[in-house]
Protein backbone atom coordinates (compact mmCIF):
# COMPACT_ATOMS: atom_id res chain seq x y z
CA UNK A 1 0.00 0.00 0.00
CA UNK A 2 1.34 3.52 -0.80
CA UNK A 3 2.63 5.71 2.02
CA UNK A 4 3.61 9.34 2.36
CA UNK A 5 6.88 9.97 4.16
CA UNK A 6 7.71 12.79 6.57
CA UNK A 7 10.34 13.72 9.17
CA UNK A 8 9.25 14.13 12.79
CA UNK A 9 10.67 14.07 16.32
CA UNK A 10 10.02 10.81 18.24
CA UNK A 11 8.87 13.03 21.13
CA UNK A 12 5.96 14.17 18.95
CA UNK A 13 4.81 10.62 18.35
CA UNK A 14 2.25 8.83 20.51
CA UNK A 15 2.72 5.17 21.34
CA UNK A 16 -0.28 3.14 20.18
CA UNK A 17 -2.66 2.50 23.09
CA UNK A 18 -4.68 0.22 20.78
CA UNK A 19 -1.75 -2.02 19.89
CA UNK A 20 -2.94 -5.60 20.43
CA UNK A 21 0.44 -6.73 21.72
CA UNK A 22 0.34 -4.27 24.60
CA UNK A 23 -1.30 -5.95 27.58
CA UNK A 24 -2.25 -2.73 29.31
CA UNK A 25 -5.36 -1.49 31.18
CA UNK A 26 -8.25 0.07 29.23
CA UNK A 27 -7.61 3.75 28.46
CA UNK A 28 -3.91 3.21 29.07
CA UNK A 29 -1.69 6.29 29.36
CA UNK A 30 1.69 6.74 27.65
CA UNK A 31 3.30 6.04 31.02
CA UNK A 32 1.50 2.66 31.20
CA UNK A 33 2.75 1.72 27.75
CA UNK A 34 6.35 2.77 28.48
CA UNK A 35 6.36 0.68 31.67
CA UNK A 36 4.93 -2.29 29.80
CA UNK A 37 7.52 -2.04 27.01
CA UNK A 38 10.37 -1.80 29.51
CA UNK A 39 9.16 -4.73 31.62
CA UNK A 40 7.95 -7.12 28.95
CA UNK A 41 9.46 -6.03 25.61
CA UNK A 42 13.07 -5.30 26.73
CA UNK A 43 13.10 -1.75 25.38
CA UNK A 44 16.07 -0.92 27.62
CA UNK A 45 18.15 -3.44 25.63
CA UNK A 46 16.93 -1.89 22.37
CA UNK A 47 17.90 1.58 23.67
CA UNK A 48 21.44 0.31 24.33
CA UNK A 49 21.64 -1.11 20.80
CA UNK A 50 20.42 2.13 19.19
CA UNK A 51 22.95 4.13 21.23
CA UNK A 52 25.80 1.80 20.29
CA UNK A 53 24.87 1.99 16.57
CA UNK A 54 24.53 5.77 16.69
CA UNK A 55 20.88 5.69 15.65
CA UNK A 56 18.28 3.54 13.92
CA UNK A 57 19.25 1.03 11.26
CA UNK A 58 18.61 1.90 7.62
CA UNK A 59 15.26 0.75 6.23
CA UNK A 60 13.58 0.81 9.64
CA UNK A 61 11.12 3.62 9.09
CA UNK A 62 8.23 3.68 11.54
CA UNK A 63 4.65 3.55 10.23
CA UNK A 64 2.24 6.07 11.76
CA UNK A 65 -1.33 7.26 11.28
CA UNK A 66 -2.73 10.71 11.94
CA UNK A 67 -5.77 10.69 14.23
CA UNK A 68 -7.19 13.92 15.68
CA UNK A 69 -4.03 15.80 14.64
CA UNK A 70 -1.84 13.35 16.57
CA UNK A 71 0.63 10.98 14.94
CA UNK A 72 0.22 7.50 16.43
CA UNK A 73 2.80 4.76 15.91
CA UNK A 74 1.35 1.64 14.30
CA UNK A 75 4.59 -0.16 13.45
CA UNK A 76 7.77 0.37 15.48
CA UNK A 77 6.47 1.23 18.97
CA UNK A 78 9.52 -0.35 20.64
CA UNK A 79 11.91 1.77 18.53
CA UNK A 80 9.85 4.92 19.08
CA UNK A 81 9.80 4.31 22.84
CA UNK A 82 13.57 3.69 22.99
CA UNK A 83 14.24 6.92 21.08
CA UNK A 84 11.92 8.88 23.40
CA UNK A 85 13.77 7.63 26.48
CA UNK A 86 17.17 8.44 24.96
CA UNK A 87 16.00 11.96 24.02
CA UNK A 88 14.19 12.75 27.28
CA UNK A 89 15.30 10.93 30.42
CA UNK A 90 12.40 12.45 32.36
CA UNK A 91 10.20 9.85 30.67
CA UNK A 92 12.15 6.95 32.21
CA UNK A 93 10.42 5.32 35.23
CA UNK A 94 12.65 5.50 38.30
CA UNK A 95 13.29 1.77 38.58
CA UNK A 96 14.67 1.75 35.02
CA UNK A 97 16.88 4.86 35.18
CA UNK A 98 20.04 2.79 35.60
CA UNK A 99 19.16 0.52 32.66
CA UNK A 100 18.83 3.25 30.02
CA UNK A 101 22.22 4.58 28.82
CA UNK A 102 22.94 8.26 28.39
CA UNK A 103 22.76 8.94 24.67
CA UNK A 104 26.00 9.96 22.97
CA UNK A 105 26.01 13.13 20.77
CA UNK A 106 25.97 11.14 17.51
CA UNK A 107 22.91 9.18 18.58
CA UNK A 108 21.09 12.30 19.76
CA UNK A 109 21.78 14.02 16.44
CA UNK A 110 20.56 11.03 14.41
CA UNK A 111 17.35 10.39 16.32
CA UNK A 112 16.31 13.99 17.02
CA UNK A 113 14.27 13.78 13.80
CA UNK A 114 13.41 10.51 12.10
CA UNK A 115 11.62 9.53 8.90
CA UNK A 116 8.22 7.88 9.21
CA UNK A 117 5.69 6.52 6.72
CA UNK A 118 2.13 7.81 7.10
CA UNK A 119 -0.75 5.37 6.50
CA UNK A 120 -4.12 6.60 5.24
CA UNK A 121 -6.09 4.83 7.98
CA UNK A 122 -5.43 2.54 10.90
CA UNK A 123 -7.56 -0.21 9.32
CA UNK A 124 -5.69 -0.27 6.02
CA UNK A 125 -2.36 -0.36 7.83
CA UNK A 126 -3.43 -3.14 10.21
CA UNK A 127 -4.48 -5.41 7.35
CA UNK A 128 -1.21 -4.85 5.51
CA UNK A 129 0.91 -5.29 8.63
CA UNK A 130 -0.95 -8.44 9.64
CA UNK A 131 -0.30 -9.99 6.23
CA UNK A 132 3.35 -9.00 6.54
CA UNK A 133 3.75 -10.48 10.01
CA UNK A 134 1.64 -13.65 9.81
CA UNK A 135 4.31 -15.85 11.38
CA UNK A 136 4.91 -13.28 14.09
CA UNK A 137 1.21 -13.05 14.95
CA UNK A 138 1.01 -16.80 15.39
CA UNK A 139 3.75 -16.55 18.03
CA UNK A 140 2.06 -13.75 19.97
CA UNK A 141 0.67 -14.42 23.42
CA UNK A 142 -2.95 -15.56 23.69
CA UNK A 143 -4.10 -12.17 24.97
CA UNK A 144 -2.23 -10.31 22.23
CA UNK A 145 -3.79 -12.42 19.49
CA UNK A 146 -7.25 -12.11 21.02
CA UNK A 147 -6.93 -8.36 21.32
CA UNK A 148 -5.74 -8.11 17.72
CA UNK A 149 -8.72 -10.14 16.47
CA UNK A 150 -11.14 -7.99 18.48
CA UNK A 151 -9.64 -4.75 17.13
CA UNK A 152 -10.08 -5.92 13.55
CA UNK A 153 -13.57 -7.32 14.21
CA UNK A 154 -14.80 -4.18 15.98
CA UNK A 155 -13.52 -2.15 13.03
CA UNK A 156 -15.71 -4.00 10.57
CA UNK A 157 -13.66 -7.02 9.52
CA UNK A 158 -15.51 -10.34 9.38
CA UNK A 159 -14.17 -13.49 11.01
CA UNK A 160 -13.44 -14.85 7.53
CA UNK A 161 -11.51 -11.71 6.55
CA UNK A 162 -9.47 -11.80 9.77
CA UNK A 163 -8.66 -15.44 9.08
CA UNK A 164 -7.47 -14.58 5.56
CA UNK A 165 -5.36 -11.68 6.85
CA UNK A 166 -3.67 -13.59 9.67
CA UNK A 167 -3.53 -17.12 8.30
CA UNK A 168 -5.27 -18.35 11.46
CA UNK A 169 -8.37 -20.56 11.13
CA UNK A 170 -11.84 -19.02 11.39
CA UNK A 171 -12.63 -21.28 14.35
CA UNK A 172 -9.64 -19.98 16.31
CA UNK A 173 -10.35 -16.38 15.35
CA UNK A 174 -13.96 -16.64 16.52
CA UNK A 175 -12.90 -18.41 19.71
CA UNK A 176 -10.32 -15.70 20.39
CA UNK A 177 -12.87 -12.89 19.97
CA UNK A 178 -15.42 -14.62 22.21
CA UNK A 179 -12.87 -15.37 24.94
CA UNK A 180 -11.44 -11.85 24.91
CA UNK A 181 -14.88 -10.27 25.18
CA UNK A 182 -15.81 -12.63 28.02
CA UNK A 183 -12.57 -11.73 29.78
CA UNK A 184 -13.27 -8.01 29.35
CA UNK A 185 -16.81 -8.54 30.66
CA UNK A 186 -15.37 -10.08 33.83
CA UNK A 187 -12.88 -7.22 34.27
CA UNK A 188 -15.61 -4.59 33.87
CA UNK A 189 -17.95 -6.05 36.51
CA UNK A 190 -18.97 -3.63 39.27
CA UNK A 191 -18.63 -6.50 41.77
CA UNK A 192 -14.87 -5.97 42.23
CA UNK A 193 -13.59 -3.99 45.20
CA UNK A 194 -10.92 -1.36 44.60
CA UNK A 195 -8.46 -3.50 46.54
CA UNK A 196 -9.16 -6.50 44.31
CA UNK A 197 -8.72 -4.39 41.18
CA UNK A 198 -5.37 -3.01 42.31
CA UNK A 199 -4.01 -6.27 43.70
CA UNK A 200 -5.28 -8.95 41.35
CA UNK A 201 -6.53 -7.48 38.08
CA UNK A 202 -3.15 -6.60 36.61
CA UNK A 203 -3.86 -7.48 33.00
CA UNK A 204 -0.13 -7.76 32.29
CA UNK A 205 0.30 -10.56 34.81
CA UNK A 206 -2.96 -12.51 34.89
CA UNK A 207 -3.18 -15.95 33.34
CA UNK A 208 -6.44 -16.13 31.37
CA UNK A 209 -6.51 -19.90 30.76
CA UNK A 210 -7.84 -21.06 34.17
CA UNK A 211 -10.72 -18.58 33.86
CA UNK A 212 -11.58 -19.36 30.24
CA UNK A 213 -11.26 -23.12 30.63
CA UNK A 214 -13.95 -23.25 33.33
CA UNK A 215 -16.62 -22.42 30.75
CA UNK A 216 -15.86 -25.63 28.89
CA UNK A 217 -16.12 -27.88 31.96
CA UNK A 218 -19.09 -29.88 33.23
CA UNK A 219 -20.37 -29.90 36.79
CA UNK A 220 -20.50 -33.40 38.24
CA UNK A 221 -22.73 -32.05 41.00
CA UNK A 222 -25.37 -30.42 38.79
CA UNK A 223 -24.73 -32.70 35.79
CA UNK A 224 -24.66 -29.80 33.35
CA UNK A 225 -22.07 -27.89 31.38
CA UNK A 226 -21.04 -24.54 32.82
CA UNK A 227 -22.47 -22.70 29.81
CA UNK A 228 -25.83 -24.43 30.36
CA UNK A 229 -25.88 -23.61 34.07
CA UNK A 230 -25.19 -19.95 33.27
CA UNK A 231 -27.53 -19.99 30.22
CA UNK A 232 -24.58 -18.35 28.47
CA UNK A 233 -24.62 -17.46 24.79
CA UNK A 234 -23.26 -14.67 22.58
CA UNK A 235 -24.92 -12.04 20.43
CA UNK A 236 -24.00 -11.24 16.82
CA UNK A 237 -21.09 -9.12 18.05
CA UNK A 238 -19.88 -12.02 20.22
CA UNK A 239 -20.69 -10.16 23.43
CA UNK A 240 -21.65 -12.54 26.28
CA UNK A 241 -25.37 -12.64 27.14
CA UNK A 242 -27.45 -14.79 29.48
CA UNK A 243 -31.08 -15.65 30.15
CA UNK A 244 -30.32 -15.40 33.87
CA UNK A 245 -31.11 -12.13 35.66
CA UNK A 246 -28.14 -9.80 35.15
CA UNK A 247 -27.25 -9.58 38.85
CA UNK A 248 -27.19 -13.39 39.14
CA UNK A 249 -25.12 -13.81 35.96
CA UNK A 250 -22.67 -11.07 36.97
CA UNK A 251 -22.07 -12.54 40.42
CA UNK A 252 -21.58 -16.00 38.92
CA UNK A 253 -18.93 -14.63 36.52
CA UNK A 254 -17.38 -12.72 39.42
CA UNK A 255 -17.06 -15.92 41.49
CA UNK A 256 -15.37 -17.73 38.59
CA UNK A 257 -13.00 -14.81 37.93
CA UNK A 258 -12.07 -14.51 41.62
CA UNK A 259 -11.19 -18.19 41.74
CA UNK A 260 -9.14 -17.98 38.54
CA UNK A 261 -7.29 -14.73 39.22
CA UNK A 262 -6.94 -14.72 43.01
CA UNK A 263 -6.69 -18.36 44.12
CA UNK A 264 -3.17 -19.46 43.18
CA UNK A 265 -4.10 -23.14 43.50
CA UNK A 266 -6.82 -22.76 40.87
CA UNK A 267 -5.34 -24.12 37.64
CA UNK A 268 -6.45 -25.39 34.24
CA UNK A 269 -7.34 -28.79 35.74
CA UNK A 270 -10.07 -27.25 37.90
CA UNK A 271 -13.76 -27.34 36.98
CA UNK A 272 -16.79 -25.26 37.83
CA UNK A 273 -17.33 -27.47 40.90
CA UNK A 274 -14.01 -26.18 42.30
CA UNK A 275 -15.05 -22.51 42.21
CA UNK A 276 -15.59 -21.51 45.87
CA UNK A 277 -19.23 -20.66 46.59
CA UNK A 278 -20.45 -21.14 43.02
CA UNK A 279 -22.54 -24.32 43.43
CA UNK A 280 -24.25 -23.04 46.59
CA UNK A 281 -24.93 -19.67 44.96
CA UNK A 282 -26.41 -21.06 41.73
CA UNK A 283 -28.38 -23.80 43.50
CA UNK A 284 -29.86 -21.18 45.80
CA UNK A 285 -31.04 -19.21 42.77
CA UNK A 286 -32.54 -22.23 41.00
CA UNK A 287 -34.18 -23.40 44.23
CA UNK A 288 -35.85 -20.00 44.54
CA UNK A 289 -36.98 -20.16 40.90
CA UNK A 290 -38.35 -23.65 41.45
CA UNK A 291 -40.40 -22.59 44.47
CA UNK A 292 -41.76 -19.56 42.64
CA UNK A 293 -42.63 -21.73 39.67
CA UNK A 294 -44.49 -24.23 41.83
CA UNK A 295 -46.54 -21.36 43.20
CA UNK A 296 -47.19 -20.01 39.68
CA UNK A 297 -48.24 -23.41 38.37
CA UNK A 298 -50.70 -23.84 41.24
CA UNK A 299 -52.13 -20.39 40.56
CA UNK A 300 -52.42 -21.02 36.81
CA UNK A 301 -54.14 -24.36 37.26
CA UNK A 302 -56.60 -22.87 39.75
CA UNK A 303 -57.38 -20.08 37.31
CA UNK A 304 -57.87 -22.60 34.50
CA UNK A 305 -60.27 -24.57 36.66
CA UNK A 306 -62.33 -21.46 37.36
CA UNK A 307 -62.42 -20.38 33.73
CA UNK A 308 -63.62 -23.80 32.57
CA UNK A 309 -66.95 -23.12 34.31
CA UNK A 310 -66.76 -26.21 36.47
CA UNK A 311 -68.14 -25.45 39.91
CA UNK A 312 -69.02 -27.43 43.00
CA UNK A 313 -72.45 -26.77 44.40
CA UNK A 314 -72.73 -27.24 48.12
CA UNK A 315 -76.44 -27.78 48.53
CA UNK A 316 -76.27 -27.49 52.31
CA UNK A 317 -75.19 -23.88 51.94
CA UNK A 318 -78.44 -23.05 50.17
CA UNK A 319 -80.92 -24.32 52.73
CA UNK A 320 -81.49 -20.81 54.00
CA UNK A 321 -82.59 -19.74 50.52
CA UNK A 322 -85.47 -22.22 50.46
CA UNK A 323 -87.40 -21.12 53.48
CA UNK A 324 -87.75 -22.32 57.00
CA UNK A 325 -90.47 -24.87 56.22
CA UNK A 326 -88.47 -26.66 53.54
CA UNK A 327 -86.64 -29.89 54.31
CA UNK A 328 -83.68 -30.94 52.14
CA UNK A 329 -82.20 -34.41 52.16
CA UNK A 330 -78.65 -34.24 50.76
CA UNK A 331 -75.78 -36.56 51.58
CA UNK A 332 -72.94 -35.36 49.27
CA UNK A 333 -71.72 -32.37 47.28
CA UNK A 334 -72.60 -32.62 43.60
CA UNK A 335 -70.24 -31.52 40.81
CA UNK A 336 -72.21 -29.54 38.26
CA UNK A 337 -70.86 -28.29 34.94
CA UNK A 338 -72.75 -25.13 34.07
CA UNK A 339 -72.83 -25.62 30.32
CA UNK A 340 -74.20 -29.16 30.34
CA UNK A 341 -76.13 -29.66 33.60
CA UNK A 342 -79.57 -28.56 34.57
CA UNK A 343 -80.90 -28.69 38.11
CA UNK A 344 -84.49 -28.80 39.03
CA UNK A 345 -85.12 -28.25 42.68
CA UNK A 346 -88.74 -28.79 43.49
CA UNK A 347 -90.28 -27.84 46.77
CA UNK A 348 -92.87 -30.16 48.26
CA UNK A 349 -95.11 -29.67 51.21
CA UNK A 350 -93.88 -29.54 54.79
CA UNK A 351 -93.27 -33.28 54.85
CA UNK A 352 -92.12 -33.95 51.24
CA UNK A 353 -89.12 -32.38 49.61
CA UNK A 354 -87.08 -33.83 46.77
CA UNK A 355 -83.95 -32.81 44.93
CA UNK A 356 -83.62 -33.89 41.29
CA UNK A 357 -80.46 -33.47 39.24
CA UNK A 358 -80.50 -34.00 35.47
CA UNK A 359 -77.06 -34.42 33.92
CA UNK A 360 -77.44 -35.41 30.27
CA UNK A 361 -79.37 -38.47 31.48
CA UNK A 362 -76.22 -39.88 33.11
CA UNK A 363 -76.25 -41.12 36.64
CA UNK A 364 -73.28 -40.41 38.88
CA UNK A 365 -71.88 -43.89 38.24
CA UNK A 366 -72.20 -43.46 34.46
CA UNK A 367 -69.95 -40.39 34.27
CA UNK A 368 -66.43 -41.01 32.88
CA UNK A 369 -63.71 -40.73 35.47
CA UNK A 370 -61.04 -38.09 34.86
CA UNK A 371 -57.80 -39.53 33.52
CA UNK A 372 -54.87 -39.91 35.89
CA UNK A 373 -51.60 -38.29 34.80
CA UNK A 374 -50.73 -39.91 31.40
CA UNK A 375 -52.82 -43.10 31.68
CA UNK A 376 -54.93 -42.18 28.62
CA UNK A 377 -51.95 -41.20 26.43
CA UNK A 378 -52.13 -42.50 22.86
CA UNK A 379 -49.66 -42.33 19.98
CA UNK A 380 -51.59 -43.05 16.80
CA UNK A 381 -49.14 -41.09 14.66
CA UNK A 382 -46.17 -43.31 15.54
CA UNK A 383 -45.42 -46.14 13.15
CA UNK A 384 -44.45 -49.12 15.35
CA UNK A 385 -42.64 -50.70 12.40
CA UNK A 386 -40.23 -47.77 12.17
CA UNK A 387 -37.23 -48.57 14.42
CA UNK A 388 -36.60 -44.85 14.95
CA UNK A 389 -39.88 -44.69 16.89
CA UNK A 390 -39.10 -47.58 19.23
CA UNK A 391 -37.51 -45.44 21.93
CA UNK A 392 -40.35 -42.92 22.02
CA UNK A 393 -42.96 -45.70 22.06
CA UNK A 394 -41.16 -47.37 24.98
CA UNK A 395 -41.20 -44.13 26.96
CA UNK A 396 -44.89 -43.64 26.17
CA UNK A 397 -45.75 -47.19 27.27
CA UNK A 398 -43.85 -46.80 30.53
CA UNK A 399 -45.43 -43.48 31.47
CA UNK A 400 -48.88 -44.97 30.81
CA UNK A 401 -48.02 -47.94 33.04
CA UNK A 402 -46.70 -45.79 35.85
CA UNK A 403 -49.81 -43.59 35.66
CA UNK A 404 -52.18 -46.50 36.30
CA UNK A 405 -53.02 -47.30 39.92
CA UNK A 406 -51.28 -44.04 40.88
CA UNK A 407 -47.82 -45.62 40.73
CA UNK A 408 -46.42 -42.25 39.60
CA UNK A 409 -47.29 -40.89 43.05
CA UNK A 410 -45.19 -43.60 44.66
CA UNK A 411 -42.28 -43.01 42.27
CA UNK A 412 -42.33 -39.27 41.43
CA UNK A 413 -38.64 -39.13 40.45
CA UNK A 414 -39.16 -41.88 37.87
CA UNK A 415 -42.28 -40.10 36.68
CA UNK A 416 -40.33 -36.85 36.29
CA UNK A 417 -37.62 -38.57 34.22
CA UNK A 418 -40.24 -40.20 32.00
CA UNK A 419 -42.22 -36.98 31.52
CA UNK A 420 -39.10 -34.99 30.63
CA UNK A 421 -37.91 -37.72 28.27
CA UNK A 422 -41.34 -37.98 26.65
CA UNK A 423 -41.40 -34.22 26.04
CA UNK A 424 -37.87 -34.14 24.58
CA UNK A 425 -38.31 -37.15 22.30
CA UNK A 426 -41.76 -36.02 21.13
CA UNK A 427 -40.35 -32.66 20.07
CA UNK A 428 -37.45 -34.33 18.24
CA UNK A 429 -39.91 -36.69 16.52
CA UNK A 430 -42.01 -33.76 15.34
CA UNK A 431 -38.99 -31.84 14.01
CA UNK A 432 -37.86 -34.90 12.06
CA UNK A 433 -41.37 -35.28 10.68
CA UNK A 434 -41.31 -31.63 9.55
CA UNK A 435 -37.77 -32.04 8.09
CA UNK A 436 -36.48 -29.40 10.51
CA UNK A 437 -34.26 -31.58 12.69
CA UNK A 438 -31.08 -30.91 10.71
CA UNK A 439 -31.59 -27.17 11.25
CA UNK A 440 -31.72 -27.81 14.99
CA UNK A 441 -28.46 -29.78 14.85
CA UNK A 442 -26.49 -26.88 13.34
CA UNK A 443 -23.75 -25.84 15.74
CA UNK A 444 -24.14 -29.01 17.84
CA UNK A 445 -21.42 -31.09 16.14
CA UNK A 446 -24.02 -33.73 15.30
CA UNK A 447 -24.92 -34.29 18.96
CA UNK A 448 -28.51 -34.29 20.19
CA UNK A 449 -29.10 -30.80 21.62
CA UNK A 450 -30.23 -30.25 25.19
CA UNK A 451 -33.95 -29.87 25.93
CA UNK A 452 -33.44 -26.17 26.58
CA UNK A 453 -32.13 -25.65 23.03
CA UNK A 454 -34.97 -27.70 21.54
CA UNK A 455 -37.60 -25.61 23.33
CA UNK A 456 -35.83 -22.43 22.28
CA UNK A 457 -35.82 -23.64 18.66
CA UNK A 458 -39.59 -24.18 18.81
CA UNK A 459 -40.08 -20.70 20.29
CA UNK A 460 -37.92 -19.04 17.64
CA UNK A 461 -39.46 -20.91 14.69
CA UNK A 462 -43.17 -20.92 15.49
CA UNK A 463 -44.33 -20.09 11.97
CA UNK A 464 -42.48 -23.05 10.42
CA UNK A 465 -43.43 -25.46 13.17
CA UNK A 466 -47.07 -24.71 13.93
CA UNK A 467 -48.25 -23.62 10.46
CA UNK A 468 -50.82 -21.17 11.89
CA UNK A 469 -52.40 -23.89 14.04
CA UNK A 470 -53.19 -21.51 16.89
CA UNK A 471 -54.51 -24.16 19.28
CA UNK A 472 -51.34 -26.21 18.83
CA UNK A 473 -49.19 -23.10 19.32
CA UNK A 474 -51.12 -21.92 22.40
CA UNK A 475 -50.85 -25.36 23.97
CA UNK A 476 -47.07 -25.18 23.51
CA UNK A 477 -46.61 -21.63 24.79
CA UNK A 478 -48.80 -22.28 27.84
CA UNK A 479 -45.95 -24.25 29.41
CA UNK A 480 -42.85 -23.59 27.27
CA UNK A 481 -42.63 -19.85 27.85
CA UNK A 482 -42.56 -20.42 31.60
CA UNK A 483 -38.85 -21.30 32.13
CA UNK A 484 -39.62 -22.61 35.60
CA UNK A 485 -41.34 -25.70 34.14
CA UNK A 486 -38.16 -27.04 32.51
CA UNK A 487 -36.05 -25.84 35.44
CA UNK A 488 -38.20 -27.84 37.86
CA UNK A 489 -37.84 -31.02 35.77
CA UNK A 490 -34.08 -30.44 35.48
CA UNK A 491 -33.61 -29.76 39.18
CA UNK A 492 -35.51 -32.89 40.24
CA UNK A 493 -33.30 -35.00 37.97
CA UNK A 494 -29.94 -33.29 38.54
CA UNK A 495 -30.41 -31.99 42.10
CA UNK A 496 -32.87 -34.28 43.90
CA UNK A 497 -31.23 -33.31 47.19
CA UNK A 498 -32.38 -29.73 46.65
CA UNK A 499 -35.76 -30.11 44.95
CA UNK A 500 -38.01 -32.94 46.03
CA UNK A 501 -40.10 -34.65 43.36
CA UNK A 502 -43.80 -34.10 43.94
CA UNK A 503 -46.59 -35.91 42.08
CA UNK A 504 -49.04 -33.06 42.62
CA UNK A 505 -46.69 -30.64 40.88
CA UNK A 506 -46.22 -33.11 38.02
CA UNK A 507 -50.02 -33.26 37.64
CA UNK A 508 -50.19 -29.48 37.46
CA UNK A 509 -47.36 -29.21 34.93
CA UNK A 510 -49.00 -31.84 32.75
CA UNK A 511 -52.40 -30.14 33.02
CA UNK A 512 -50.94 -26.71 32.25
CA UNK A 513 -50.37 -27.62 28.60
CA UNK A 514 -47.46 -30.04 28.48
CA UNK A 515 -49.59 -33.19 28.22
CA UNK A 516 -51.91 -31.63 25.63
CA UNK A 517 -48.92 -30.54 23.54
CA UNK A 518 -47.46 -34.06 23.56
CA UNK A 519 -50.84 -35.60 22.70
CA UNK A 520 -51.18 -33.35 19.65
CA UNK A 521 -47.73 -34.35 18.39
CA UNK A 522 -48.23 -38.07 18.89
CA UNK A 523 -51.70 -38.13 17.36
CA UNK A 524 -51.56 -35.32 14.80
Amino acid sequence: MPYKTMTISPLDLMLDYKNPRFIVPPNATQEHIIEYLLEFEEVHELAKSINENGGLMLGERLIVVKENDIYIVLEGNRRACACKLLLNRALIPKKYENKIPFANPTTLSNIEKIEVDIADTRESAQSALAAKHIDGIKKWSTLSKQKFFVNLFDNGKSVKEISEITGISETKVKKGIIENKLLNYAFALPNWTEEEKDKYLNIQKIKPHPFLRVFGTTSKIIQKKTREILKLSYDNLFEPISELPKDIFDEAIHLIAKAAFIDESFNTRKTIDDVPGFINFINSYYDKVSKENQSNITSEVNNDSTSSHVQTLNVNSRISDMGANTKIIVEKKIDIQNTHTQTNIQKADDNKTSLQVKNNNLSKDDRPKPSVFFEDLTWNDLDPNNPENSGLISIAEEIVSISKNNYYKKFPISATILMRGLLEQSMIYYLKKKALYQNLLKGSNGKTPALEKIIKYFINNKSNIFNNDKNFERTFTSFAENPGTKDYLDMVIHNPHLVKANADILDKIAAAGLKGFICIILNK
